[in-house]
């Protein structure tokens, strides 16, 4: 990844996006700090889709072979906030 001040990015904002489309990332910062991250559209660093698709099928039914319903899902998202 490469790093980037706030101003040069400004200034060379077409370059580094040329950068960004060869594959490139870069790490925009101001006074040293990071405050933003440029990097490709389509990239796929995330899970492949069927992995996601079977986490989310086990997840639907429990243990005891009943299924998740909606009140269960809001319920660990407020356990989660807590």
């Amino acid at each position: 990844m490469k790093k980037t001040g706030s101003y040069e990015a400004k200034s060379k904002f077409s370059q580094i996006l040329r950068g960004v489309s060869d594959g490139d990332e870069f790490l925009i910062t101001n006074h040293g700090k990071p405050i933003a991250k440029l990097v490709p559209a389509n990239d796929r660093t995330g899970r492949d889709a069927a992995e996601v698709i079977q986490d989310l099928q086990a997840f639907q039914t429990r243990s005891d072979g009943s299924d998740v319903g909606l009140d269960d899902v809001q319920a660990a998202k407020q356990d989660g906030r807590r």
